[in-house]
């Protein structure tokens, strides 16, 4: 019968945060670049909304490791399962490649790899609806209380943002949709401008 050496060890479970940790937005700066928070965070739940909770235990350092990545806010994550998700999902993509596409009996990567993905495009669906609802009703604040200069603030805040974007589908998206949308309020804006620069 063997037994398990006694000693000291950390449980690290999907749920745990990391100490002082605080928070981390998706596009944490790293260096001159930004992350896109698709390529760290995986999803908690799959498609219909069922987890599983895994528990595990490791060596007091490594806990203490994952807390001072989670903590440096280099990186995407905000609590231990974030890290240890995105651990996860690399290791079945390394032992597929390892392996051989298909050389791993009953594999299920390319199903959850697709999974991920969807659900990804799923909640920057729902984010990219949520921010613009949220931007709507703060021009509108703004420009019923007669400070379109605000309204319009906010506006140029979110291109801005936009402009910080990684290049791709979200980033054309987003550009397309406020500068439809808001077209009238950054002209009146320009043309003010010009006024104010005319009469100089």
């Amino acid at each position: 019968m063997t037994r398990r050496k006694k000693g000291n060890s950390s449980n690290i479970g999907d749920s745990g945060d990391a100490g002082n940790s605080g928070g981390g937005d998706g596009n944490s700066p790293v260096g001159s670049f930004l992350l896109d928070t698709d390529v760290f965070i995986v999803p908690v739940s799959d498609e219909k909304g069922h987890s599983v909770h895994l528990p595990c235990r490791c060596q007091p350092e490594w806990a203490r490791q994952i807390d001072i990545v989670v903590a440096s806010k280099r990186f995407p994550y905000v609590s231990r399962g974030d890290f240890l998700r995105h651990a996860v999902m690399r290791h079945f993509n390394y032992l597929e490649e390892l392996a051989g596409q298909g050389a791993i009996p009953r594999s299920t990567i390319s199903q959850i790899n697709i999974a991920v993905q969807l659900l990804q495009d799923d909640a920057r669906c729902q984010a990219f609806e949520g921010l613009a609802k949220l931007l709507e009703d703060r021009v509108n604040y703004h420009l019923s209380q007669g400070s379109a200069g605000e309204a319009r603030r906010h506006v140029l805040m979110a291109l801005s943002c936009v402009d910080g974007m990684a290049d791709g589908y979200w980033r054309d998206r987003w550009g397309e949709v406020i500068r439809g949308k808001y077209e009238k309020l950054l002209e009146s804006g320009r043309v003010a401008k010009l006024g104010r620069n005319g009469d100089e």
